[in-house]
């Protein structure tokens, strides 16, 4: 759950980032700007938070084997932001937890 609010959260980060560029480059009406380097290391960023977030939530939800470490690398990412650091908390322990794998048949009997 905590990884889809931070889909969410990262998701909104990166359409803005986006909006942003479209704003600087003259897209949206306004005459176009220059670009620095940090708002486009800033950009950079929120669309990487997002990747690695989809990613991490792409794989839990398939069970993955590599879903942990993508997880936890969302985590670090994620806390890059303020809003972050309180969702990093759960994040890294849903990846601890997390039982991956092939899910189990509905039709074995537990042992």
């Amino acid at each position: 759950m905590v990884l889809l609010i931070s889909d969410l959260f990262t998701g909104f980060l990166a359409l803005f980032g986006l909006l942003a560029l479209a704003d600087v480059k003259g897209m949206l009406g306004n005459p176009p700007q220059n670009l620095d380097s940090g708002t486009m290391v800033l950009i950079a960023v929120f669309e990487l938070l997002f990747v690695v977030t989809f990613a991490a939530t792409a794989g839990v939800f398939s069970r993955a084997p590599w879903a942990r470490a993508v997880t936890y690398t969302a985590g670090v990412a994620l806390s890059l932001t303020c809003l972050g650091l309180v969702l990093a908390i759960p994040i890294f322990i849903a990846a601890a937890r997390a039982q991956l794998g092939p899910a189990p048949s509905p039709y074995t009997l537990p042992a």
